[in-house]
C-alpha cells in the first residue's frame, strides 16, 4: 500500500506543506487504529489497515523530507541514523507494550496506538508555528509530477540498489523460518529476529555516538559486502544452526550501516523543493516485501536453500554495482 500512494503523496506533499501532511497522516492513522478496534470482520478490519497505510504514506515521505530540508548535507547521514535507531527502538518497545497492554490490563492496542497519533498530531499543531518549514509551495499539483523524480537517472540507479537490499530482507524474514523450522536443533528464527534487532540497535548507537562520518563509498562497500557475506554463511547452518547466528550478526550489521545511507544518499540526490516528491517515489523499494517471498519461494521450491542465499548474495553484489555508478556522479554527491 506505502509503495502505491506515496509517490502521489509525496509531490503532493511538497505543494502543500510538509507539517501539514504529516498532521493529516496523524489523523488518517488514527482513525484507521479506531477503525480496526471496532471491526466486526474481516473486511472491516482489512478496510482499516488500508486507511493506515494511506496513513503511513503520508507520514513517511514528509517526515523524510522535513528531516532533510532542515538538515546540512554533511548532517545528512548522522541525522537519518538518529531516526532510525528511535525507529529500530519503538519496533522493539511496540511489540513489547502490546503485549503487556493486552495480556494484563486487558486493553486494546488498538485504541492505545489511535490515541498516540492523536496526540502526536497535537503536539505537532501546537508548535508548528515554529517550524522554519510550514510554507505552501506555488507549483501547481499534476499527476504528472509524481513520477518526475523517475526521469532522473540518479533515482532509477537508487531504486535498484535499495530494491536489491529490501527484497533479500525480505527473503530473510519470510524463508529463514521455514528453514529453521524443519530442522529441531537449529535455533528458532524468535531468537535470529530478536538478534537482528538488537545488533542493528547497537551498531547505530556506536555510529551516532561515535559522531564521525566514514566515506559514503566506503560504508556502502562493507554494507553491500556484509549483506553478501551474511546470506553465505547461511547456505551451510552447521549442524545446530551456529553458523545462521554469525551470518545474522554480520548481515544485521551491514544493514544498521546501510539503511540510513540509503536515504541520505536520496536525500542529496533530490532538490531542495521536491524532497517528498523523492521519498515518495523512493518508497518504490517496498516492493521488495512483495518481490521477496516470491522469489525466495520459487527458488527454494524448485532449487533449495542454498541455491536461494547465493541468490541473495549474488543480488546484494548487483546492489552494490549500482550505488557504485550513482556515488560516481559528482556533480549530484561530494567527491568520495
Amino acid at each position: 500500500m506505502v509503495a502505491v500512494t506515496s509517490f502521489v503523496f509525496g509531490a503532493f506533499s511538497d505543494r502543500v506543506s510538509y507539517t501539514r501532511m504529516i498532521q493529516i497522516g496523524h489523523i488518517l492513522s488514527a482513525l484507521a487504529f479506531f477503525f480496526m478496534a471496532i471491526s466486526h470482520n474481516t473486511l472491516e478490519f482489512i478496510l482499516g489497515v488500508v486507511l493506515f497505510g494511506i496513513g503511513k504514506s503520508l507520514l513517511d515521505c514528509s517526515f523524510s523530507a522535513i528531516i532533510s530540508s532542515q538538515s546540512e548535507h554533511k548532517n545528512y547521514e548522522r541525522t537519518f541514523r538518529i531516526r532510525s535507531l528511535f525507529l529500530n527502538l519503538s519496533s522493539v518497545i511496540g511489540p513489547i507494550l502490546g503485549i503487556y497492554l493486552y495480556t494484563w490490563k486487558n486493553c486494546s492496542i488498538f485504541y492505545v496506538a489511535a490515541i498516540t497519533f492523536i496526540a502526536a498530531a497535537a503536539v505537532l499543531a501546537f508548535y508548528s508555528s515554529n517550524l522554519p518549514l510550514t510554507k505552501t509551495y506555488t507549483q501547481r499539483f499534476s499527476l504528472s509530477d509524481t513520477l518526475q523524480p523517475l526521469r532522473n537517472s540518479n533515482t532509477i540507479f537508487w531504486l535498484g540498489s535499495s530494491l536489491s537490499v529490501m527484497t533479500c530482507l525480505a527473503i530473510f524474514e519470510s524463508m529463514l523460518p521455514l528453514i529453521t523450522s524443519a530442522n529441531s536443533t537449529f535455533i528458532p528464527f524468535g531468537f535470529l529476529l530478536t538478534l537482528n534487532s538488537l545488533v542493528v540497535i547497537i551498531v547505530q548507537c556506536f555510529l551516532v555516538l561515535w559522531q564521525r562520518n566514514f566515506s559514503e563509498s566506503t560504508t556502502i562497500m562493507w554494507g553491500f559486502l556484509g549483506y553478501s557475506v551474511g546470506f553465505l554463511l547461511f547456505i551451510s547452518p552447521g549442524p545446530h544452526g551456529e553458523m545462521l547466528v554469525i551470518g545474522t550478526i554480520i548481515f544485521s550489521s551491514a544493514e544498521a550501516l546501510l539503511f540510513p545511507l540509503l536515504e541520505s544518499i536520496l536525500a542529496k540526490v533530490a532538490p531542495d523543493n521536491n524532497k517528498a516528491s523523492y521519498f515518495g517515489v523512493g518508497e518504490f523499494e517496498q516492493l521488495g516485501f512483495l518481490v521477496g517471498p516470491i522469489l525466495g519461494g520459487f527458488i527454494f521450491n524448485f532449487i533449495g536453500s542454498g541455491a536461494m542465499f547465493l541468490a541473495c548474495s549474488l543480488l546484494s553484489i548487483f546492489g552494490l554495482m549500482l550505488m557504485k555508478q550513482l556515488l560516481r556522479k559528482k556533480t549530484i554527491l561530494e567527491t568520495i
